[in-house]
């Protein structure tokens, strides 16, 4: 139990100890001045060594945690392109896709157990549930199609705003009665791009028109936009940008990091 300086020296080298001073560190722990370190006197030695082995082993479940976190931000990534690229393929475009094998009622937000039945029907053969980590990335329990698709949402958002602001809430049947002067009870893809320039809408609407025939029909019918009445999208898909307070944003980031 007791260490003399020269066993001191030899097992701190055996140890692989390579700063030196083994000598000053000795006489610091010699307190008693006997030429002799005594084990008695090192109590916060073992705490130390505990303490050590906690942080490696912290630092080992961190290192690893983080290589899992890694590897299933890849999974989850590849999969919602795959899907995505899939949707393409066999829709040709991802709101039919929505429409048609996931959303017929058009709330435009669906379940996990409703996008895993979608996936089987369809036979997508990728990773359903890295594909849900990846459209569910708040675990609300549901998505919606900003999350799958933010351009083709953002659209179909100002769309919505621009018949809200015209004609109330629940603007479905006073905007078709508007746009259908005819009584018609449809239009066809010129028709309806039209009537939209007419009110002053200038976003894509050729685009509009063709994704709201999800059906495919070859012409757009009321109950085509019948979404209008109750999606209520994030307001962030109609927010106008504002440079002057991201710029102010960016410095406020600046100055705190």
């Amino acid at each position: 139990d007791d260490i003399p300086l020269l066993l001191w020296q030899d097992g701190l080298r055996a140890c692989g100890w390579q700063e030196g001073f083994e000598r000053q560190l000795f006489q610091a722990l010699d307190t008693s001045g006997s030429g002799l370190i005594h084990c008695r006197e090192l109590p916060w030695l073992d705490i130390e060594i505990k303490r050590r082995e906690a942080k490696q082993q912290a630092k080992w479940r961190f290192r690893r945690e983080s290589q899992v976190r890694a590897i299933n931000t890849l999974a989850t990534q590849y999969a919602k392109k795959d899907f995505k690229a899939f949707l393409q393929r066999h829709f040709g475009c991802t709101y039919h896709a929505w429409r048609r094998s996931m959303d017929p009622e058009g709330s435009m937000s669906i379940q996990r157990a409703e996008l895993f039945k979608a996936c089987k029907q369809l036979n997508w053969q990728g990773d359903v549930r890295s594909l849900w980590r990846s459209l569910d990335f708040d675990g609300g329990g549901s998505t919606s199609l900003e999350e799958l698709e933010p351009s083709t949402a953002q659209l179909l958002a100002q769309f919505r705003e621009l018949a809200v602001n015209m004609f109330g809430a629940k603007p479905a049947a006073s905007f078709w009665a508007a746009i259908d002067r005819r009584n018609k009870m449809k239009l066809s893809y010129q028709q309806f791009a039209s009537e939209l320039v007419a009110m002053g809408f200038q976003r894509k609407v050729k685009t509009l028109a063709r994704w709201l025939d999800w059906q495919q029909r070859g012409y757009i019918m009321q109950q085509d936009i019948l979404f209008l009445n109750t999606w209520k999208p994030p307001p962030w898909l109609v927010a106008k940008s504002d440079q002057e307070a991201a710029e102010q944003f960016k410095r406020m980031l600046l100055a705190k990091y």
